[in-house]
């Protein structure tokens, strides 16, 4: 009687275990890597009035920042010092007529102007700066974007009123007017 003889084979196959170690190792590569990506490149689908102040403190890594709206009609942003060149802004719906307001010394809302931005020699006008501080505190300004008027309170939820004299008269009630101007609640 002859007996069936068994046949070693030197096979080189992956088992299904090995497999799924590699799948899942790989994995973990990708999950790691897109999270890194996610947080290098920022994009703000519409960048406005409205959420500017918190597109700022997004960005904010404890140091000051300053946000440029520049040229002949407000077609520029900048954003100095410079945030990490990862940030991208799909769109601007900015007026292209965008001014700001500030409480004047005796406690009125004046219009406010800004310096020229110098761009290697170039000096271009500013349509709008706004700071945010390293505390997190932000310029007190309202923004008067097309038709509506816009404030971001240093801590609160944003703002918007129809009319300048609407947006003062909330305001001289509000803590940002010191008692010092002369305007008591």
């Amino acid at each position: 009687m002859i007996l069936p003889t068994k046949t070693v084979k030197n096979s080189r196959a992956f088992t299904l275990l090995e497999l799924v170690i590699v799948v899942v190792i790989l994995g973990i590569i990708y999950s790691m890597v897109t999270i890194n990506a996610g947080n290098s490149t920022k994009t703000v689908t519409k960048l406005d009035s409205t959420n500017l102040r918190d597109f700022m403190r997004s960005q904010n890594n404890g140091k000051e920042r300053s946000f440029y709206l520049y040229g002949e009609e407000c077609e520029n942003a900048a954003f100095i010092p410079a945030l990490d060149q990862g940030i991208q802004i799909d769109q601007m719906l900015f007026d292209k007529k965008i001014s700001a307001y500030w409480f004047d010394h005796y406690g009125a809302l004046k219009e406010r102007t800004f310096t020229p931005l110098k761009i290697e020699d170039k000096s271009y006008p500013v349509c709008l700066k706004f700071d945010l501080f390293a505390n997190g505190s932000s310029s007190a300004l309202v923004i008067r974007d097309g038709q509506k008027f816009y404030y971001s309170p240093f801590f609160e939820k944003s703002r918007h009123f129809d009319s300048l004299q609407e947006a003062e008269s909330f305001l001289k009630h509000q803590d940002i007017n010191p008692d010092y101007l002369g305007v008591k609640p």
